[in-house]
């Protein structure tokens, strides 16, 4: 099922939880709604539900209005932030619960639920309570109660919130083969960007109850159309840096430095017109290098092993920067380092509005 909001708003009182927020997610995509506490992704979700009506605007299943439908005739199946199993049933009776709420006859409840249960690998459980399974176990019972319906869309409300950091990591993985094994159109709601880039096909990022930005999880970490998609999107987080015109030497340099870089002619345009501008350079596009043009002599203040990865702290002309390299026994604190950037990967954006200059960039949908 396709899904398509037409700036659809949701109030509570003065608040705007969701503000005119415009998107689509295609047939069979797996989308995620992502952005910081307060952004309204929740709130979206519950749209999608039907247990909000938007006060504006419209959200359409396919091509049908479902602005004021129930959401008992949605057709969807939802899995919520706490699994909300029912600790007296066992696994059995948990994913045939809404089965026999719906009249379907006890056979046939019995054949759909251990074929779900085989999809989601828990029919060897079948006769236990949920308080005799793990967090990871639980929520595959929870996917599998919705999943047995065979709704058209499924929503996710931070199913993995409450697991352990390894457990995440796995149980993503297979809520990501079961949603391709299904085929169903699935919306992820989580606060974790790390996650949402893993598993989903699109991102929807949010701020404040509106949209910032909304297209693949690649494309939004190299191409953010504004300086809170850049900012937001990463971890190590991005570096962000002020930029200026030099009128003397004419040329782009890091604000209160001697650091010249080189900019398109669009770039450079904008930036003399404007006077200043900030520079997004991704932690991994900073090199070491032993000389050449366009480095810099940057002091090393920390060292932090991330797995295969260290990442430095350093100190250039006053400024701070972070970036990522391979372990070597020769980075010591306080050594100094040549760094360059990777001039392809940077993103300049305008003081001002907080807007991407390139306009060349291959943007989905923006703010």
């Amino acid at each position: 099922m396709k899904i398509r909001f037409e700036n659809a708003s949701m109030h509570f009182g003065d608040v705007k939880a969701v503000d005119e927020l415009s998107f689509e997610v295609k047939q069979g995509e797996f989308a995620a709604l992502l952005g910081p506490s307060g952004c309204g992704k929740t709130t979206t979700l519950f749209m999608l539900a039907g247990f909000h009506k938007p006060v504006n605007g419209n959200i359409y299943f396919n091509d049908k209005l479902v602005n004021k439908l129930e959401p008992e005739e949605r057709e969807i199946g939802m899995v919520f932030q706490n699994y909300a199993l029912y600790p007296h049933m066992t696994v059995m009776k948990n994913i045939t619960f809404p089965l026999r709420m719906a009249k379907v006859n006890k056979e046939e409840a019995k054949e759909r639920a251990i074929e779900i249960a085989k999809l989601v690998k828990i029919d060897d459980l079948m006769d236990r309570k949920p308080g005799q399974l793990s967090g990871g176990q639980q929520q595959r019972v929870a996917i599998a109660r919705a999943l047995v319906k065979k709704p058209k869309l499924l929503l996710l409300d931070e199913p993995l919130s409450n697991l352990d950091a390894k457990l995440r990591l796995e149980t993503r993985g297979e809520i990501r083969r079961i949603q391709q094994e299904v085929g169903i159109t699935t919306v992820f709601v989580t606060h974790d960007q790390e996650e949402a880039m893993s598993i989903s096909d699109k991102i929807i990022l949010m701020n404040k109850g509106r949209l910032q930005q909304h297209t693949t999880p690649q494309n939004m970490y190299m191409n953010p159309v504004s300086e809170f998609v850049a900012s937001f999107m990463g971890n190590p987080p991005t570096n962000m840096l002020d930029l200026e015109w030099n009128t003397e030497k004419k040329r782009v340099q890091i604000l209160g430095t001697d650091f010249a870089i080189n900019t398109n002619a669009i770039y450079t345009e904008i930036i003399e017109k404007n006077e200043f501008a900030k520079l997004s350079i991704r932690p991994e596009s900073i090199n070491l290098v032993e000389n050449g043009k366009s480095s810099i002599d940057a002091e090393i203040i920390s060292i932090e092993t991330i797995g295969r990865d260290t990442l430095l702290k350093v100190k250039c002309a006053g400024k701070e920067i972070r970036l990522l390299t391979e372990f070597s026994d020769t980075l010591k604190k306080g050594k100094i380092i040549k760094i360059k950037f990777d001039e392809d990967k940077i993103n300049i954006f305008d003081t001002k509005t907080g807007m991407n200059f390139d306009k060349t960039k291959p943007f989905d949908k923006g703010m």
